[in-house]
Formats: C-alpha cells, sequence, structure tokens
C-alpha cells in the first residue's frame, strides 16, 4: 500500500459517519429512541452510542497495533455492553459528535506513521487472527455503513406508524 492509498484509507475512515450524521441531524426524541417490532433491534439512539463505543475500541486497537505489534487484543460482547451499560440512557447525538472526534484522533495516529510499514503494524484478534493497520481502518471505515441501513429502516418504521 503506498503512501496516497494510505491517506485515502485515513480519509475514508475519518468521514465515514459523515451520512449518518446527515440522517441523524434532524431527528426526534421520538425517532431517536423508537425500536421497531423485530427480534434483537436497537433503537437509533442505541446504534448511535454502540459507534462511540465501537470507536474508542478502535482506538486502543490501531494504538496498540503501532505500540506494541503483535499484541493480543480482547474481543467485546456488544449486546452485554448495549443493556448493561444503558446505552437507551445515553445521548446518541453527543456519542455521535465524540466518535466523529475520536476518529479525527485516529486519522492523525496514522498519519504520524503513514511512511512506515503498515503490514508491521498489527495485532492478534482472537476471532480474526492477524489485523494489520490497513485491515483495522477497513474494518472500522465500513462500520457506519452498517449501520446505517439499520437507522435507516427504524426511521421508516418509525413514519409508518
Amino acid at each position: 500500500m503506498d503512501r496516497n492509498e494510505k491517506e485515502g484509507l485515513i480519509v475514508r475512515y475519518e468521514t465515514a459517519f459523515e451520512p449518518i450524521r446527515n440522517l441523524v441531524k434532524n431527528l426526534t426524541a421520538h425517532q431517536l429512541s423508537f425500536i421497531p417490532d423485530l427480534p434483537e433491534a436497537w433503537s437509533i439512539n442505541e446504534h448511535l452510542v454502540h459507534l462511540l463505543e465501537a470507536d474508542l475500541i478502535c482506538w486502543y486497537r490501531i494504538r496498540a497495533a503501532i505500540a506494541e505489534p503483535g499484541v493480543t487484543i480482547p474481543v467485546w460482547n456488544q449486546e452485554a455492553w448495549r443493556s448493561r451499560l444503558r446505552y437507551s440512557d445515553l445521548d446518541g447525538i453527543g456519542c455521535l459528535e465524540e466518535s466523529v472526534r475520536v476518529r479525527s484522533l485516529i486519522g492523525r495516529t496514522c498519519r504520524g506513521v503513514l511512511d512506515g510499514d503498515w503490514s508491521a503494524f498489527h495485532v492478534i484478534h482472537p476471532e480474526r487472527g492477524r489485523m494489520d493497520l490497513a485491515q483495522l481502518l477497513e474494518l472500522y471505515s465500513g462500520h457506519g455503513s452498517f449501520h446505517l441501513k439499520y437507522l435507516e429502516r427504524n426511521l421508516t418504521a418509525c413514519r409508518a406508524r
């Protein structure tokens, strides 16, 4: 991966939540808290809190890959965190804005090693195996679009009621 490709990946990662920000910026409290009548569905608010949790996990993983290449990282049970930490009680919009800031800081961290060998910066994930810096950024770059479809689904279901 050359320098321009790395920079492009960083920018994709940093800007991945723009479609989500645009979708949620004018939502009401009811729309944010609405949960469709589907098994294991989360509210939009809970998805937004989850995105911050995931980015804080990403923060650790990327910095560990650079500082301690080869370290084994923990996995986390997203459902346990959502229910036991009461995501529904937190400010999802505020969490989304914090995520954007965290992503900017992670981008700065990655730019600090832009000329380094990104394959040397890696962690060991107990379920996914070896993950280098580019793989981590790719994974988290797609995290927003994965959740966006659920946010849109929730909003459509809420408006249909």
